[in-house]
């Protein structure tokens, strides 16, 4: 607003000059009147400068479990049994996009229970977050014969699964996509289980495994989300919560129903 209102009034001082011919003054201003004029306008600048920095004091967004969210934030927060401000890193690896709406359901989920959550690509995190006390639920693609989705490929040959590194502190879920079809069925998923147990990372629970769309694997994957949520503290807490939960958990089953390759 203050550069809209230096602009009018520029305009408007032009116009003036424009309408007003001959001298401005019958006599030439004194010397300090000219250094209080500079001066007065040295200090409406600074002003002007000032406001424009003021934050806006509007109200604070929603934080949810949305692609957005993890945008804006790779934080290294700690997650407790049960803590509702706690954050779980949502990781996807992706060949058609399947696995990435997969985790954008889940962060959503979570983020209706009060749980922070951040998405990222598995091969977008740096090294420090899996050596840290962190939480992550991992939806992991197979492409090809057994090979990683192709933005993983390096992730996994060269940067990271190569090599053993300190995991005593992670936690993790993994949610490995597949088809039964083909020979080297969720081979991507278990070679991340693998990797993480070798380096001794803790497993929330046994790795879950979707045959083309299987909607009680889906199930699963959302009972175990329920309980990093809420703990099962309250049992008829979690009954409304999962009766809630209808919608998300179709949407992930229609999504993989209807993908032809993961």
């Amino acid at each position: 607003m203050s550069a809209v209102t230096i602009a009018c009034l520029a305009i408007v001082a032009a116009l003036l000059l424009w309408w007003t011919p001959g001298d401005w003054w019958t006599a030439t201003p004194r010397a300090s009147h000219w250094v209080s004029a500079v001066i007065t306008l040295v200090a409406y600048v600074v002003f002007c400068g000032w406001i424009v920095r003021i934050p806006s004091r509007g109200p604070s967004a929603k934080k949810t479990g949305s692609a957005d969210d993890a945008e804006n934030s790779l934080e290294e927060d700690t997650l407790s049994d049960v803590r509702s401000d706690a954050k779980v890193a949502v990781l996807y690896a992706s060949q058609t996009g399947t696995a990435e709406e997969l985790a954008i359901e889940t962060a959503t989920r979570l983020g209706e229970n009060n749980v922070r959550s951040e998405i990222a690509a598995i091969d977008e995190l740096p090294e420090r977050r899996w050596c840290g006390e962190e939480t992550f639920l991992i939806i992991a693609s197979t492409a090809g014969q057994g090979e990683p989705p192709d933005h993983a490929f390096e992730f996994a040959d060269e940067i990271m699964m190569n090599r053993s590194i300190d995991m005593t502190s992670l936690r993790y879920g993994i949610l490995a996509l597949g088809d039964s079809d083909y020979e080297e069925y969720c081979a991507f998923g278990r070679q991340i289980n693998e990797w993480l147990s070798e380096c001794g990372a803790q497993p929330l629970f046994d790795i879950i495994e979707v045959d083309d769309g299987d909607p009680d694997a889906i199930e699963q994957w959302q009972s175990q989300v329920d309980k990093i949520t809420i703990g099962r503290r309250d049992v008829r807490e979690t009954t409304r919560l999962d009766a809630v939960a209808g919608p998300p958990l179709q949407n992930m089953q229609r999504k993989l129903r209807d993908s032809v390759s993961l």
